[in-house]
């Protein structure tokens, strides 16, 4: 597919519109067009050996056919500022070019992503770290790491909140904002970001599955056993799972006769779903 000169680099002349590869003996161009850089070796159509090349110009003939001419022929056939200035375009657009695939390969199709996390995956952030973190009231950082010795699951980020995927998206939106034409100091800068926002994604996705995890049916029962056979650790006194709702009762305190006194708090069960690793990789194309 032919690209526009103005813009990009031809890398494949002898597919551009109106090429012809041959031409009469001591036929001559009348104007040098556009340079190019071919991506394999193609032959001068004006010089008898056929010169082998990459660097070369479209030329133009009398009857408006175009024809590849390589550097020799071009500085015989013209003066050496028109070629020289041709050269200096074609260097720009190369250095253009580079920079395009520089910013494609930072991208990858992590714009894809963004309205996934908008749609999915911030929303369901949001549900887990809501109830994780109220957990994180009535279960002490002790008690928490003596659960994760028991059969309850899902207890690696219990009590604790998230906010990875809103990390990870405004990493996103920052690369895909000022990877075009960066320098190559800048897109190191930005490449830094990019692992920053796989780490996110992955403890974003972690989080979610331990989530998921926790608030599994079987699974707060077996939390709920759990707590209730400890009480001794903690001040939870009372548990209750419906399918919506968490309800905890909690000693708050004594009254003034020294008996407990307790307070009961409902929790909401997050309906929640874990996204998968590496559909999001791929999703990014990184």
């Amino acid at each position: 597919m032919a690209h526009h000169t103005d813009d990009f680099l031809i890398t494949d002349p002898e597919k551009q519109p109106g090429v012809v590869l041959e031409v009469e003996a001591g036929a001559r161009p009348i104007q040098l067009l556009e340079p190019y850089a071919a991506d394999h070796d193609v032959h001068c159509a004006f010089c008898k050996q056929k010169q082998l090349h990459k660097n070369g110009y479209l030329a133009l003939l009398e009857d408006g056919r175009r024809a590849l001419c390589g550097n020799v022929c071009a500085e015989e056939y013209f003066d050496k500022a028109t070629v020289s200035s041709l050269d200096r375009k074609r260097d720009q657009l190369a250095g253009a070019r580079i920079k395009r695939q520089q910013a494609a390969a930072i991208i990858g199709k992590a714009a894809d992503l963004l309205p996934i996390i908008d749609n999915d995956f911030a929303p369901n952030e949001w549900e887990a770290e809501a109830a994780m973190s109220s957990l994180g009231h009535f279960i002490p950082i002790a008690v928490r790491e003596q659960i994760k010795d028991s059969d309850v699951q899902g207890v690696a980020y219990l009590g604790q909140p998230c906010r990875a995927f809103g990390d990870a998206r405004g990493g996103i939106a920052c690369i895909v904002g000022k990877a075009d034409g960066v320098t190559e100091r800048q897109a190191e800068k930005l490449m830094e970001k990019r692992v920053a926002v796989i780490e996110r994604i992955e403890h974003g996705t972690h989080y979610l599955q331990e989530a998921v995890a926790f608030f599994q049916p079987d699974n707060l029962q077996r939390f709920r056993v759990w707590m209730l056979a400890n009480q001794n650790l903690h001040k939870v006194r009372g548990i209750n799972v419906t399918k919506r709702h968490l309800t905890i009762t909690a000693q708050e305190g004594t009254d003034w006769k020294g008996d407990p006194w307790t307070k009961r708090y409902q929790l909401d069960l997050p309906e929640i779903e874990a996204p998968e690793l590496p559909a999001i990789m791929a999703t990014l194309g990184w």
